[in-house]
């Protein structure tokens, strides 16, 4: 009798990370589970985390306490390294003020949204109101 998950066959974390990413544009698009907000989520065995998270630790190590990743790029989905950067809440916010993607009340912008939803879809791959649902938003029809 062979065991329910043979040694051969256990992936490492990295592996298994690695392979719900879409490597094929500037942009790394994460694959896998996007929460409603629009940020991928990656599952761990104790609890989800946010993928582009995962992704710095991966290729940079541990995250101090007190800071947060930031991206580059402005595409939640997007868990390439190279777009991604550390920085306090603070300088998230500020970031997310400068570049238009939220108003005063902290919601995200129409021209915010317009741009995630660019980002994300991918004729082919999803679908419209896919989209839009990971967005938090509706189809106009």
């Amino acid at each position: 009798m062979s065991p329910k998950n043979p040694r051969h066959l256990k992936r490492t974390l990295s592996e298994r990370f690695w392979e719900k990413v879409d490597r094929s544009g500037d942009c790394w698009a994460w694959i896998g589970h996007v929460g409603s907000e629009g940020y991928g989520y990656f599952r761990m065995p104790k609890r989800p985390v946010y993928a582009h998270r995962m992704s710095y630790e991966l290729a940079n190590g541990a995250i101090p306490d007190g800071l947060v990743v930031m991206h580059k790029c402005d595409n939640p989905r997007c868990v390439r390294p190279e777009h991604l950067a550390l920085g306090t809440q603070s300088e998230n916010i500020r970031d997310c003020f400068k570049r238009g993607r939220a108003n005063r009340t902290g919601q995200r912008t129409p021209k915010a949204l317009k741009v995630e939803a660019a980002k994300m879809y991918e004729p082919g791959k999803t679908t419209q109101p896919k989209v839009a649902a990971a967005l938090g938003i509706t189809v106009r029809k």
